[in-house]
């Protein structure tokens, strides 16, 4: 029988997802409002974790695994989830300078769908008729919210819709990373010690494609002010 005090923790680890979540989405729709490169924002996060939670592991000489993880499992594992989570955070993001938040909130509470068809493809799930009603509730209230509204844009709808597609699949490879004991990805840290990395070399491409170069064209207006006057002083 599962103890109260259990329960209590996974209800207190439950609202501190749900509200440092709102957090963050309030936050990045602010910041990208002013700061149109989403991706290049989640590019730099994901590598600064990386970095993170590699001097961590390095610190603490902390690891789970029973024995490394073979090339063969990383490729085959450990890459289609990483680019997966990197593709659902990137146009998450994106998408945030296109649509308001209660758009996104509501499109991205599809999220669930697909997570529900992605587990019955890798058979981790079952299908249920209870299932199948839920599936078809939120699928008529994302129709009724976007129907005729104001604020619908059709490129951020895109986006957003996308990510919840790509979020559903990445969930379920998470899963079965973090659950099954041969893979032996048992630790939070140490997934996402192996996870983070590819997702930031999984996004880089994307940056090019936008023309971030434009980003540090004030940088390098900066550096030719400070090369011209040099060279003037001298």
């Amino acid at each position: 029988m599962v103890s109260v005090k259990y329960l209590f923790w996974i209800l207190s680890q439950i609202l501190f997802y749900y509200a440092s979540s709102i957090c963050i989405t309030f936050f990045n729709k602010w910041s990208f409002s002013g700061f149109h490169f989403p991706l290049v924002v989640s590019f730099f996060h994901m590598t600064i974790v990386s970095h993170v939670i590699w001097l961590y592991r390095t610190a603490t000489k902390s690891s789970s695994c029973k024995d490394e993880i073979s090339w063969k499992l990383f490729f085959q594992r450990i890459c289609p989830t990483a680019m997966a989570t990197a593709i659902d955070i990137g146009l998450s993001n994106w998408s945030f300078m296109y649509i308001t938040v209660s758009m996104y909130t509501m499109c991205k509470s599809t999220t669930i769908i697909f997570i529900l068809l992605s587990a019955i493809i890798f058979k981790i799930e079952k299908p249920k008729l209870l299932s199948l009603v839920v599936i078809a509730l939120i699928s008529f209230g994302l129709f009724l919210f976007t129907y005729k509204s104001t604020s619908f844009h059709l490129w951020g709808f895109i986006l957003v819709m996308t990510a919840s597609v790509i979020g559903g699949l990445r969930w379920v490879l998470a899963q079965i990373l973090l659950q099954r004991e041969s893979i032996g990805l048992s630790s939070t840290l140490e997934f996402i010690y192996y996870v983070e990395p590819v997702m930031a070399v999984s996004i880089l491409p994307s940056l090019w494609e936008l023309k971030v170069s434009t980003w540090f064209s004030p940088l390098t207006s900066f550096w030719h002010v400070v090369t011209s006057l040099s060279t003037f002083s001298s």
